[in-house]
């Protein structure tokens, strides 16, 4: 029990570290403002959506904290990468 709630703080606190990587990515995009910026606002609002509709699907169907949270680690580390390999003031 106490190796499982160990696992579910070290996964939730890299979670953490990794979604402040991506939102400081994003703000350097939305600081940058025009099409590219109005483009992230529009994918971020709407990920956001489907990422609580997904996390809320797997716990009804019963899925663990473990696999509710590896599903959004996956999707920060996604956008993590898209954003950081993006070019300097590209547009969407």
């Amino acid at each position: 029990m106490l190796m499982t709630t160990f696992l579910a703080a070290m996964e939730t606190a890299l979670s953490t570290i990794e979604a402040t990587s991506v939102i400081t990515l994003r703000m350097q995009i939305l600081l940058q403002g025009g099409k590219a910026a109005e483009a992230e606002v529009e994918l971020m609002v709407t990920e956001k959506m489907m990422a609580f509709t997904q996390a809320a699907s797997d716990i009804a169907g019963g899925a663990s904290h473990a696999e509710v949270s590896a599903n959004f680690r996956s999707a920060i580390r996604a956008n993590y990468h898209r954003l950081s390999t993006a070019k300097p003031n590209r547009t969407i």
